[in-house]
């Protein structure tokens, strides 16, 4: 049995042999020539062909040459005219000798068949040459009953129906691929090349439903591990993922590396201990999230409070205290548990080193600033404050009174508020939605050490142990015209909020609603409630930040 792509080959060239196209007809037989040199007949055709062509050029060449002038020789008209009859019998003699060639030529086991068997032939070969299947399998269906023992009549059946089982292997794999049914399509892809290995566009498209398969499994790893939180590798599947198959599911895998970018990028920030070097990656892949959504809010700020956090590491290697302290004081001012707290907590101890080095140089009240603004920071980041109360006991046990002068001026007292209410409630925060320290009755002094901006909130210390807020109009400053202006300002800590389950990103996520603060009492907040609201539970402590140098 010959090779199905020399048989279509064959039959293509037959095709355009019977349509008189002889340069087509001969490209085909050549090609035939070079891949199956002892196919039956096939010398005999491809030198009837050739004749043909040359014939064929000769008529255009002799139709297209202009008359001659009216001043021509009569002999000369005269050879011109035994030309023209000489070409006409050598044109008879062709036409007789390419049948005698054709017939030589067919398929061994036609020659035998009768004029009519031959037209039913070449009738099904047409059939198969021109993709009608259909009118090929009733002509050698007819032929066969004709001939039902010929080996060519046989082969040319099974070729029709075996070319119509191909032709609808082609249109299940084109819909399988439209409708995305990759294993149904690779399937019926794989038949079509098994029977016929020269399909070039069977080829290509089942190299391109290959790449969909292998694009749809590292999609699914990486959603399965973005469930795992693998975040890292999440990335890796996706990113694949577009390389591969750029319009694999395209806007579902932006989205989902945008928000993956976005998440790693925090969560390299908060790893305990984070450096200069977490840093730089987490600011790549805001990098990252900003390309894939360069208007995107949070991914901008979130990139430059990265860059900012960064410059503050850099200043506190380089020991410049004061250039780490305002860029991390502008952190905690925007996001007080930034890193996890870990900025707020980089500040705290930098702080306490500020007021140690101020208090061993004599400097009390630069000791102070720094010891007060340390205990001013957000109670809920920062939980062990003992550093800084212990610097600034040391800081007031080492000022021993020394007598004035009478021509002195007497010296400035650390201001202090009177409790005026009967109970006065401290507070975690500037507002009657925080949660209670404590309380203070009547008549109590507590020191002041800082105020919020409006300075309706003032900051005193201590209360069990613990500095709080408490309303500045239920208390009076001493001493009387003390300056509440230069008081520290405070930043307030953040509000417990109801945590929310975790879910699979969407583009536009939507945050729960916090709850309604409490109504505050009757005297503004100092009034004692019916049964207060227990504090939130603390948050894990974090790991020690980055240590400043000593």
């Amino acid at each position: 049995m010959s090779d199905p792509a020399h048989e279509a080959l064959y039959q293509q060239g037959m095709a355009h042999y019977q349509k008189r196209e002889w340069q087509p007809a001969l490209d085909c037989f050549r090609q035939l020539k070079a891949v199956q040199p002892s196919w039956p007949g096939l010398d005999a055709l491809i030198d009837e062909v050739s004749w043909f062509l040359q014939l064929e050029r000769l008529g255009a060449d002799e139709g297209g040459e202009a008359a001659g002038p009216e001043d021509r020789t009569h002999g000369r008209s005269a050879q011109r005219r035994r030309l023209a009859w000489q070409g006409a019998l050598l044109l008879v003699l062709l036409v007789l000798a390419a049948f005698l060639l054709w017939r030589q030529a067919l398929p061994e086991g036609v020659e035998g068949l009768s004029e009519e068997q031959l037209a039913l032939y070449h009738r099904g070969q047409a059939g198969l040459a021109t993709g009608d299947y259909r009118a090929a399998q009733q002509a050698f269906a007819e032929l066969a009953a004709l001939a039902p023992d010929n080996p060519a009549v046989q082969q040319g059946l099974r070729r029709a129906y075996q070319l119509e089982a191909l032709a609808r292997a082609r249109e299940q794999a084109k819909a399988a691929i439209e409708a995305g049914d990759w294993a149904l399509a690779e399937a019926r892809l794989t038949e079509i090349l098994a029977a016929d290995p020269a399909d070039l566009e069977a080829g290509q498209q089942l190299a391109f439903v290959r790449r969909q398969q292998e694009a749809a499994a590292l999609f699914a790893e990486g959603v399965a591990a973005y469930d795992a939180r693998d975040l890292p590798l999440a990335i890796s599947r996706l990113e694949r993922v577009a390389a591969l198959a750029p319009d694999y599911r395209t806007d579902t895998v932006r989205e989902l590396l945008f928000v993956l970018y976005l998440q790693e990028g925090k969560a390299l920030i908060a790893r305990p201990g984070a450096g200069v070097d977490a840093i730089r990656q987490a600011q790549i892949r805001f990098g990252q999230a900003l390309a894939l959504r360069p208007r995107n809010v949070e991914a901008a700020r979130e990139s430059q409070l990265a860059n900012q956090y960064l410059n503050a590491h850099l200043a506190l290697e380089r020991q410049d205290w004061n250039q780490a302290q305002s860029l991390l004081a502008g952190i905690v001012r925007q996001q007080p548990d930034y890193a996890d707290g870990q900025a707020a907590e980089l500040l705290y101890q930098l702080l306490v080193r500020m007021g140690d080095e101020a208090r061993r140089s004599g400097l009390a009240a630069q000791a102070q600033r720094a010891y007060e603004q340390a205990l001013a920071l957000p109670s809920q980041v920062v939980l062990d404050r003992s550093a800084a109360q212990a610097g600034l006991q040391a800081l007031q046990a080492q000022e021993t009174p020394t007598p004035t002068p009478a021509h002195a001026f007497a010296a400035q007292p650390t201001p202090s508020v009177r409790v005026e209410t009967a109970t006065l409630n401290v507070r975690l925060g500037p507002g009657t939605d925080y949660p209670l320290v404590g309380q203070a009755s009547q008549g109590s002094q507590l020191s002041l050490i800082g105020r919020n901006e409006a300075g309706d909130w003032l900051v005193v210390c201590c209360v069990n142990g613990r500095p709080g807020w408490v309303a500045a109009r239920l208390v009076s400053v001493q001493p009387d015209g003390a300056d509440l202006a230069a008081l520290p300002i405070a930043l307030a800590p953040p509000l417990s909020r109801p945590a929310t389950p975790t879910a699979t990103p969407t583009p536009s996520p939507t945050a729960a609603p916090p709850s309604p603060p409490p109504a505050p009492g009757a005297n503004g907040g100092s009034a004692s409630p019916p049964s207060p609201p227990p504090p939130p539970p603390p948050p894990p402590p974090t790991a020690t930040p980055t240590p400043v140098p000593r």
